[in-house]
């Protein structure tokens, strides 16, 4: 039996339940009614038994009980579709429970002899059952996915070659790779961070160390994971970021366990270090629309009210001469914010763009420019903006819009200009009322000509890109990561 069977089979017996309750009220009703008796002389009193008693207390239990089922359908009607028939299903379910409380109101105040609200309750609910059961047989069970989320390469086959670099379980989604000095000083590793915790490759790709963290699951949402590499005396620690999620970001040690955490759900989060050497400060987007400087034990250093729902947050250097700064992206009015170190807010402006903006990642590609640049998908094309958002640099397409981008410029060959690579996640809602049926990525890969070469469409979520460099130094590969792996793309026959 296929999944979407199965979640047709769930659907409709939720779909039966005001039915089923509506008929069990009209028993218990009958049931209860006879506590009310004619008595000679007299109009009707009241005589209950154990029986009436347990019928009259199963009306009243088992309409609380639909009234209660109400938010529980709704809830279940975000993440299993169809929710054209959970919605309906979720009033009439309020619709019975009332029916039934008011008819066992109705009973203890005089002898009703018909509960009206229950019939009119039970008729809708079987026009309901009926209309469901029409839904779900028309709905077709093998739906599959759109064919722009098909995995697949769509352009360039055979221009870059592919294989499994790491595999294994216990790290989830790969949400970091980071190559270098990270934990020991003098000492190259190959990190791999991602949901659930890390592992350590050396030169020659044998596994060092693993790290599991002591929190997989924050409140039971997935989040992201960045190594911060040791430096000047301070080890390594992991920066846990949850993104979209409604849970709390954390600092954690190099076994896995919690260091500190915010004291509420931030929008956004970034890391970095504004002085050469010293210990990386954290920014936070917070719910109150601030943002907000904690330094490496938690401390806060600095607030900057009133910023917006800043969705996205960066720490740049705009040029070799200048100083790091902030730059967050306000989603309420679609505008770029540059925030010096010390929390002063230097500029406000709208991106010199089409469309709305409300994300962008960071990347330097030499092609475009020699410091960092902005980097924004949009529908259609993928644009490189100047460091404060004044200009377009460079548009590059086709290609498709895609959540949560990141890049990497990466040198395939000998002696050839670096080749650009972004990624980012493909999102299918289908029939689900909130999340998403199917999450995959995309990987484009453009050379420094700004053509699209490469096109691929991954079965998984791909939240992190790498570079490794050959033994020689001469070339890299590109590290894509996906879920419980990390796949290596080179360039044919190296």
């Amino acid at each position: 039996m296929s999944t979407e069977t199965e979640v047709q089979i769930v659907v409709a017996c939720i779909a039966a339940a005001p039915l089923s309750f509506s008929a069990v009220q009209w028993v218990a009703f009958r049931t209860a009614q006879r506590a009310w008796e004619e008595k000679r002389g007299l109009d009707h009193v009241w005589r209950w038994t154990p029986r009436r008693v347990f019928a009259y207390v199963t009306l009243v239990v088992l309409s609380l009980l639909a009234v209660l089922g109400t938010e529980r359908v709704l809830l279940v009607s975000f993440f299993i579709p169809p929710w054209q028939v959970l919605w309906p299903t979720a009033a009439a379910l309020l619709l019975t429970g009332l029916a039934g409380l008011t008819s066992a109101g109705a009973l203890l105040l005089k002898p009703v002899r018909r509960p009206i609200p229950v019939f009119v309750a039970g008729g809708l609910n079987l026009v309901l059952l009926v209309w469901a059961g029409t839904v779900l047989m028309t709905t077709p069970r093998e739906r599959g996915l759109p064919a722009w989320m098909l995995p697949g390469v769509r352009t360039g086959a055979g221009r870059l070659q592919k294989h499994l670099f790491l595999s294994g379980d216990g790290v989830g989604a790969v949400t970091d790779i980071q190559r270098g000095e990270i934990r020991t000083p003098g000492l190259v590793e190959l990190g791999i961070a991602g949901e659930y915790g890390a592992r350590f490759f050396d030169t020659r790709g044998k596994l060092d160390a693993s790290v599991s963290f002591a929190v997989p699951r924050p409140d039971d949402f997935r989040v992201s994971s960045a190594i911060l590499r040791q430096s000047g005396g301070r080890p390594m620690v992991f920066f846990r970021q949850p993104g979209a999620a409604a849970t709390y970001a954390s600092v954690v040690d190099g076994n896995g366990k919690d260091i500190w955490r915010t004291p509420y759900v931030p929008v956004a989060s970034s890391v970095g270090d504004f002085s050469a050497g010293g210990p990386p400060e954290f920014i936070f987007a917070t719910p109150d629309r601030a943002l907000e400087a904690r330094d490496f034990s938690g401390g806060v250093l600095w607030r900057l009210a009133h910023i917006g729902w800043a969705f996205t947050i960066a720490i740049i250097r705009p040029s070799d001469n200048v100083p790091p700064e902030i730059l967050a992206a306000d989603n309420d009015t679609g505008t770029l914010l540059g925030v010096g170190a010390d929390g002063h807010l230097v500029f406000r402006r709208k991106p010199a763009m089409e469309g709305f903006f409300s994300e962008f990642t960071t990347v330097r590609w030499e092609s475009v420019r020699s410091a960092t640049c902005l980097l924004v998908s949009t529908n259609g094309k993928l644009l490189l903006l100047s460091p404060r958002g004044q200009r377009v640099l460079a548009e590059l397409g086709p290609a498709r819009y895609v959540d949560q981008v990141r890049a990497a410029a990466v040198r395939l060959n000998e002696g050839a200009p670096p080749l650009l690579a972004v990624a980012g996640l493909l999102e299918y809602k289908g029939e689900m009322g909130a999340g998403f049926e199917a999450v995959h990525a995309e990987l484009y890969v453009f050379d420094s000509k700004r053509n699209l070469i490469y096109d691929e469409v991954l079965p998984e979520r791909v939240e992190a890109l790498g570079i490794l460099p050959s033994a020689d130094g001469k070339r890299e590969s590109l590290l894509v990561g996906g879920e419980n792996k990390v796949w290596e793309y080179s360039a044919p026959g190296t």
